[in-house]
């Protein structure tokens, strides 16, 4: 008896010191990753001279040049390393290390209330040290690829937190989850999906939000972490809207003032969609194509895995609205 006793201390001994240990290693590697001779390269380098900007004074701008959907967050961080360390490729580069490593933390925090033992560490293991490619992604503060992953990530895990921690009648909170909505939505379009996800599971499981005073101030906190796209968008009548729409669709302002400009618009759109069922089944080739087998067959077992555990999760937390899973 003595001897199993001391088997579960020790196994416990791990649980908690083999994240901790993935986490070192995980800080080493995105740190490796942007010591010299690393340069800056594409839209980084463009970020990085909106930073330099910001930190002469000379022009502080709301969207990337020439892309006026990707937010500059990472170049005004880029503005306060420099004006406390100094110009360099390397100070802007670490700014990537800590979007990827704050995305990492609140990915720990998420899979921490979603799974558990082999569920949370292999899905652990595969954010702290993900495929090169992912890493890259998680650290390129040079349009929307980190961005949109740390945002993301943070509103699902608010989320969560909202009902875990019973913060379901905090206002504060609301204005809170709306503020990081809005402000991940003006760095990224693509953090969408997590607004909507947010807005379906209230929907499911909490309708009285939608008849209360918690709207308004998740509205208002939307609107004041999206104001920075409002304020450029009144000074530039449907910037965005074009220039994302444009981005997606492959058009380009000229189509306006195309006779049919509405038939093009809506052949585009119709392309669009009849596009997607092909997108899906090309996510495994492209997956392994990027990330080579081992770690895509990694990469799906882990989603497997999470994917499952949420399923579970889901089904406990609904109650007399359970989903029943067949």
């Amino acid at each position: 008896m003595k001897g199993i006793m001391t088997d579960m201390g020790e196994w416990k001994c791990w649980q908690v010191l083999a994240p901790i240990l993935l986490a070192v290693a995980g800080l080493a590697v995105r740190v490796l990753l942007v010591l010299p001779p690393a340069e800056l390269d594409g839209d980084m380098a463009v970020f990085a001279l909106m930073a330099k900007h910001i930190a002469e004074g000379t022009e502080f701008p709301i969207y990337m040049w020439e892309a006026h959907y990707s937010g500059t967050l990472a170049s005004y961080i880029g503005a306060l390393f420099f004006k406390i360390f100094g110009l360099s490729s390397f100070v802007y580069l670490f700014v990537g290390v800590i979007f990827s490593s704050a995305w990492a933390a609140c990915s720990a925090l998420l899979l921490r209330r979603i799974g558990r033992g082999a569920e949370f560490m292999s899905s652990w293991a595969l954010v702290v040290m993900p495929p090169f490619i992912v890493l890259q992604w998680a650290q390129f503060t040079g349009g929307t690829h980190a961005e949109n992953l740390l945002f993301s990530t943070l509103i699902l895990l608010m989320l969560i937190i909202r009902d875990k921690q019973n913060l379901k009648d905090n206002i504060f909170f609301c204005i809170l989850l709306g503020a990081t909505s809005g402000l991940g939505l003006w760095l990224s379009p693509a953090v969408f999906p997590a607004l909507a996800t947010v807005l379906v599971v209230l929907f499911l499981t909490d309708r009285t939000f939608f008849k209360s005073r918690r709207l308004l101030f998740f509205v208002l906190g939307l609107l004041a972490g999206y104001a920075p796209a409002i304020l450029y968008n009144l000074e530039h009548p449907g910037a965005t809207l074009f220039r994302m729409g444009g981005r997606v669709l492959a058009l380009d302002r000229a189509v306006l003032s195309s006779p049919d400009a509405v038939g093009v618009i809506a052949g585009q759109i119709l392309w669009r969609i009849s596009e997607i069922p092909k997108s899906f089944f090309q996510i495994p080739g492209l997956t392994v194509d990027l990330m080579g087998w081992p770690a895509a067959i990694l990469l799906f077992l882990s989603t497997g895995i999470v994917l499952r555990a949420v399923l579970v999760r889901t089904e406990e937390g609904f109650g007399s609205r359970k989903i029943l899973i067949t």
